[in-house]
């Protein structure tokens, strides 16, 4: 399940800070590694001078087209588990709001007030039908008695 994997990425920022330090070292290894084994193979060679520059060319792009598609993986890799936490989020979104759609019609065929205190606070309070009628509120106000002055119920 990608939520896992992305749990465990947020667990531990430091490791990933690592990991990327130790992916551009090996990077910088490996090209300058690179670098100086086909410049020395190249200079055994003794190649004619045109021929030494169109292998320098081909050494230079296959080096870039290497990297590039590396660091493709790498970051295929990381954003993968992204994009599927992503897609579940949003599923469930989706989920939560045909329940909460639900939730309210159910609540609005409910012949008796009913009112929802949204936070622990009971800042936001919202009610059905009944509840707008009893209070003589409109659908969308603020039920709650702390509520901001412009918000509260005056009666």
């Amino acid at each position: 399940m990608p939520t896992r994997s992305i749990d465990a990425m947020l667990a531990r920022p430091r490791q990933h800070i690592r990991s990327a330090l130790i992916v551009s070292l090996s990077f910088l290894v490996a090209a300058y590694s690179w670098i100086f084994a086909t410049d020395r193979i190249l200079i055994a060679l003794a190649l004619d001078t045109q021929t030494h520059q169109q292998l320098e060319r081909l050494k230079g792009l296959f080096f870039v087209s290497l990297c590039a598609g590396v660091i493709f993986l790498l970051v295929l890799r990381n954003v993968k588990p992204l994009v599927q936490a992503t897609r579940l989020l949003r599923e469930r979104e989706r989920e939560a709001t045909a329940r909460a759609e639900e939730l309210a019609a159910v609540m609005d065929a409910v012949p008796a007030a009913v009112w929802i205190a949204r936070d622990p606070g009971c800042l936001s309070i919202t009610g059905n039908r009944y509840a707008n009628e009893l209070l003589r509120v409109g659908r969308h106000v603020n039920h709650s008695l702390t509520a901001e002055e412009s918000q509260r119920p005056s009666h």
